[in-house]
């Protein structure tokens, strides 16, 4: 080996590349760790938005479910009355079952969050698998209850609306539809109407989908008590 060869220091250079690559790879490991702890924030802030919108939701959707069933069971109420009559002349029934079968609410939470991590992607920084998989089927089963309340109300609007006009004046029902669906106003008295075997199986087509949506909104209510027990029982 030549002179020159013995001075170059390489046990000197060796530690200096190692030094090199080490700070390297230590500030990769800090940025790594730095985006791990942001993701973790964008995660919980995500976590902590959806749950205060179900817990703001829980209130409309109890209150849409019990008035789902009500309805349900008055438009099976008129359904038999009309099916034992038909034929008969026209009789009175309660106020409530023609409530029952003309307009129809539906079904529409403000969760705000869960739309907009869904829309930037940021649905995919919440680790926990259960969770995700209980924000997929509320977004399944939201879609499908709305179906169902809008053939109730299609139901309603092209069928049963045409047919109760020949019997009834429908504006003061009207009036108070929204009110009565909420619990707040009480109904007002009896109407005379036709009972015919068509109007029954037209009420008894509505209270099918009605049926539909009460399942469909006991179904979300139950998640939504799901996804709050998980979020809340994962920040502790």
């Amino acid at each position: 080996m030549s002179p020159k060869a013995e001075s170059i220091p390489w046990r000197r250079i060796l530690v200096e590349a190692l030094a090199i690559v080490l700070s390297i790879l230590l500030a990769f490991a800090i940025d790594a760790g730095w985006d791990s702890m942001k993701e973790r924030e964008r995660e919980s802030i995500v976590l902590q938005g959806v749950l205060a919108d179900f817990q703001r939701t829980r209130p409309d959707l109890v209150e849409r479910l019990a008035t789902a069933r009500r309805l349900r069971h008055n438009s099976v109420l008129l359904r038999d009355l009309l099916a034992e009559a038909a034929g008969q002349g026209r009789i009175a029934v309660p106020d409530t079952v023609i409530l029952s079968v003309i307009g129809a609410p539906t079904f529409q939470p403000a969760t705000n969050t869960l739309d907009a991590a869904l829309a930037s992607g940021e649905i995919d920084l919440i680790r926990d698998d259960e969770i995700r998989r209980e924000l997929a089927q509320w977004r399944t089963t939201l879609s499908d209850t709305f179906e169902s309340e809008q053939e109730v109300r299609r139901i309603g609007t092209d069928r049963l609306e045409p047919m109760l006009s020949r019997d009834v004046a429908l504006g003061p029902y009207y009036d108070i539809a929204v009110s009565w669906d909420a619990g707040v106003v009480e109904a007002f008295g009896q109407a005379r109407i036709t009972p015919t075997l068509e109007l029954s199986g037209a009420v008894a087509s509505r209270a099918f989908y009605q049926d539909f949506a009460a399942q469909g909104l006991a179904d979300l209510l139950t998640i939504l008590e799901r996804v709050e027990f998980l979020i809340e029982d994962q920040e502790r």
